[in-house]
């Protein structure tokens, strides 16, 4: 009697074990799907990474356009500037303009 209980508490220990594992989310049917998804990330990256470098240093027309592009694309970015500055810089024009107006209509 003593063994089956041991065993039937070890099977208990085991399950419960298991279930825990489960629930977290670690056990092996999980890792090995995670895994294999990052696997397939990690590729795809690598695809992404050697089409690139494929695509910049080809002599062919898509480079061309691609290296035409990046000079404009760089220029449009840098040039963009800060909103806060654009809009301070357009309110001391407003409040430039309104006061020569109303000196002007002051005036007469």
């Amino acid at each position: 009697n003593l063994s089956e209980f041991n065993k039937a508490l070890t099977y208990l220990q085991e399950k419960a074990a298991d279930s825990a594992i489960d629930s977290v989310g670690l056990s092996w049917p999980q890792l090995s799907k995670k895994f294999m998804m990052l696997v397939v990330i990690l590729l795809l990256l690598f695809v992404f990474i050697f089409l690139g470098i494929a695509g910049f240093s080809n002599n062919g027309s898509f480079g061309s356009v691609v290296n035409s592009m990046l000079p404009m694309a760089s220029g449009g970015a840098l040039g963009g500037g800060d909103e806060e500055e654009e809009d301070s810089a357009v309110d001391a024009l407003d409040d430039a303009v309104e006061d020569a107006v109303s000196l002007l209509q002051s005036e007469d």
